[in-house]
Formats: C-alpha cells, sequence, structure tokens
C-alpha cells in the first residue's frame, strides 16, 4: 500500500543544496554584474544620437545608421540579458555565452561608429 510518505519526492541532499545555492549565487552575481555595464551602454549611445541630432543635417545622415545599428545591438543586449535572468540553470550557460556575445558585437558596433563620430565628414 502506498501512501502519502511514500511517493513524495525525496529532498536533495545537502551537497547537492549547495552546489545549487552556490551556482544561483554566482549566476546573480554575474547577473548583477551586468547591469551597470549595459547602462554604460545606453549613456554611450544617447550620447551618440545627441551629437547626432546636434550635427548638420549631411553629418547626421551619415551618422544615422550607424547609431541605428547600436540601438539594435543594445536591444539584443538587453532582450539576452532579460532572458539570463529568466534561464533555467541548464540553457542559463548557452544564454549567458549568447550575452557575451551581443555584447561584443555592440563593442565591434560602437568602435566602427566611434569612427564616424570623430570625423563625421569623412563618411
Amino acid at each position: 500500500m502506498n501512501t502519502a510518505a511514500d511517493s513524495a519526492p525525496t529532498p536533495p541532499s545537502d551537497s547537492e543544496s549547495a552546489g545549487t545555492a552556490r551556482v544561483s549565487s554566482e549566476q546573480q552575481k554575474v547577473i548583477s554584474g551586468l547591469e551597470p555595464e549595459i547602462n554604460q551602454w545606453q549613456a554611450k549611445i544617447d550620447a551618440a544620437k545627441l551629437q547626432m541630432h546636434l550635427g548638420a543635417k549631411e553629418a547626421r545622415e551619415k551618422l544615422r545608421p550607424h547609431v541605428e545599428r547600436l540601438e539594435h545591438d543594445l536591444g539584443r543586449v538587453k532582450a539576452s540579458w532579460a532572458q539570463l535572468e529568466e534561464s533555467s540553470e541548464n540553457a542559463w550557460k548557452d544564454t549567458h555565452d549568447g550575452l557575451k556575445i551581443s555584447l561584443l558585437a555592440l563593442r565591434r558596433s560602437f568602435d566602427k561608429a566611434k569612427q564616424h563620430f570623430d570625423n563625421p565628414d569623412d563618411g
């Protein structure tokens, strides 16, 4: 005869609990550490947009695609960051790797755009 106690799931062992808590704590630390970096990127993009809007019309037109690319890349970073917060432990590493790739793409886009912001007349 099966009782409720017989069919209840077994609680994780102390070592399993400690491992899960450690990983979750490490994940939370990574997630929290990304927020200031994402905010810095947002500030850089906002400054680029301001510079674009203050420039002459011709300079604005040359800079617009670069700003749009930066906004697109930042959107991907923010989406990956949100996914990271919601990821299960099994999916967390893949999601984190995707976020790192998105941040790298944003850095590259920014470096490319920065050349045009420094010299908007160069095209």
